[in-house]
C-alpha cells in the first residue's frame, strides 16, 4: 500500500507466506525463567520467533522520547526443534537481581568504589533470600572488579570479607548450582584469599578481619625467621560482676566467635588456652 502526497510518500508492506500442511513446525512452548514468562507459538522451521518482554515499571526511552519495547527471540531450527532463546534484552523479574545487574553495569573508579561496595554489601545482608544463582554470580563479578582497588583502599578489603560472609547465608542448592554453572563460589573464594596480600608490606606486616562467618588472618613473615604459627578459635566467658568466677550461660544465645593467631610453634592444648575468661574451641598449627 503506497500513499503519495505533496509532502512525501509513505508505504506499508505485509508479507504473506503460503505454507503446505507438510511443512515442519516447532510446537507451542511455554518458558518461565528469571526474565518472565514466555509463550512461544507454533512456528515454522527455520524461522526466528520474537515477542515483547514484560514491561518494567520504568521502561527505557528511545532518542525520540518514545518507549522502547524490548524483545525476546527464539529460533526454530530446520528439524522443528526449539533452540535456546535469547532473553538478554528483557529485565529481570526479581528486584534484587535487577539491582545487582545495575551494579555490574556501573562504572567503578577509586573515588566511588567504597561507596558502591557499601551499597552491594547492604544487598548481601539479604543473601538468605537469594532465589537465583545469577544473584551469586553478579556479586562474584562485582568482587572481581573491586580487586583492582584493594591495594589502595584497606577498607575495601574489610567490606569484601563482610560480603563473602553474608553470601554464606545463601541456600546450599543455589550455591551448588552457581558453582556448577560458572564456578562462582571458586571465584569468590579466590578473591577473598588474595585480597589480603596487597595490604602487607614492611610497615604493615599483619592483616586481620573478623566477620560473622569468616575470619581472615594474614602475616608477613620472612622465610628464614618463620618458626611456626598457631591459630585458635575461641569464645569469651561471661562472668557475673557481683559473683566473680561464676559464669553466666545462656544456651539460647549465639556466642560470638573470636580468633587469634600467634607466631612460634606452640603445643598448648585447648584446655590450657592462655587468654583469661576464654574457652578454646579449635586450633591449627603451622607447620
Amino acid at each position: 500500500c503506497v500513499v503519495t502526497t505533496g509532502r512525501g510518500n509513505t508505504s506499508r508492506t505485509v508479507e504473506i507466506v503460503v505454507l503446505e500442511n507438510s511443512d515442519t513446525f516447532c510446537p507451542e512452548d511455554k518458558i518461565i525463567n528469571n526474565r518472565g514468562e514466555f509463550r512461544w507459538p507454533r512456528t515454522v522451521a527455520g524461522i526466528t520467533s520474537q515477542q515483547y518482554c514484560l514491561q518494567p515499571h520504568h521502561p527505557s526511552l528511545t532518542a525520540e522520547g518514545e518507549q522502547e519495547q524490548k524483545r525476546a527471540s527464539r529460533y526454530c531450527d530446520r528439524s522443528g526443534k526449539w533452540q535456546e532463546g535469547d532473553y538478554s534484552e528483557c529485565h529481570y523479574t526479581n528486584g534484587i537481581t535487577r539491582v545487582l545487574h545495575t551494579f555490574i553495569l556501573r562504572p567503578i573508579n577509586v573515588s566511588n568504589v567504597v561507596t558502591v561496595a557499601h551499597q552491594v554489601q547492604t544487598y548481601t545482608l539479604e543473601a538468605a533470600g537469594f532465589t537465583d544463582s545469577v544473584d551469586v554470580l553478579y556479586v562474584a563479578q562485582i568482587m572481581e572488579k573491586f580487586m583492582e582497588y584493594v591495594k589502595q583502599l584497606r577498607e575495601l578489603s574489610e567490606i569484601m570479607v563482610e560480603m563473602g560472609s553474608n553470601l554464606m547465608q545463601v541456600d546450599d542448592q543455589i550455591l551448588a548450582l552457581a558453582q556448577r554453572e560458572k564456578r562462582t563460589c571458586s571465584s569468590i573464594i579466590y578473591s577473598l584469599e588474595t585480597l589480603a596480600w596487597p595490604q602487607l608490606h614492611t610497615h604493615a606486616q599483619d592483616f586481620s578481619v573478623v566477620s560473622k562467618n569468616i575470619v581472615m588472618e594474614a602475616h608477613l613473615v620472612r622465610t628464614a625467621h618463620f618458626t611456626g604459627m598457631t591459630c585458635t578459635a575461641y569464645h569469651r566467658r561471661k562472668t557475673s560482676l557481683n559473683r566473680p568466677g561464676v559464669e553466666l550461660t545462656d544456651p539460647t544465645s549465639e556466642q560470638q566467635l573470636h580468633f587469634r593467631c600467634s607466631t612460634g610453634s606452640r603445643n598448648t592444648s585447648l584446655n590450657n588456652f592462655p587468654l583469661k575468661n576464654s574457652v578454646a574451641l579449635a586450633s591449627v598449627t603451622l607447620p
